[in-house]
């Protein structure tokens, strides 16, 4: 958006009379260093934009890595839970047991 505005301002100027911009015959290097500093700041932008377009293609790759990371832990903790399931299933067989053979003896 600043870069717009400064486009804006400097595309206004640049249609306006020299004397209007207090510009007199040999002095346009006002106007070569006001373009000087857009051209700079122009840069500046698309070196901003580059850098936060390859931050945002690194967060989306840790973005999908991390999903990964989270299904993973997610299965585990199911198979997890299942085969607690199964132990307890187990435990209480084997108590049943026990218990049965206490009674016969």
């Amino acid at each position: 958006m600043q870069l717009e505005e400064e486009r804006q301002k400097y595309s206004k100027s640049d249609g306006m009379n020299p004397d209007i911009l207090g510009l007199e015959n040999g002095s346009d290097l006002q106007l070569i260093e006001m373009q000087r500093d857009a051209n700079r700041q122009i840069s500046e932008y698309k070196f901003r934009l580059s850098k936060a377009e390859q931050d945002i293609t690194t967060l989306e790759q840790n973005i999908g890595r991390l999903e990964g990371q989270v299904a993973r832990y997610k299965n585990a903790a199911e198979n997890a839970e299942k085969v607690e399931d199964e132990l307890k299933a187990e435990k209480r067989k084997l108590q049943r047991e026990v218990i049965n053979l206490i009674h016969l003896s």
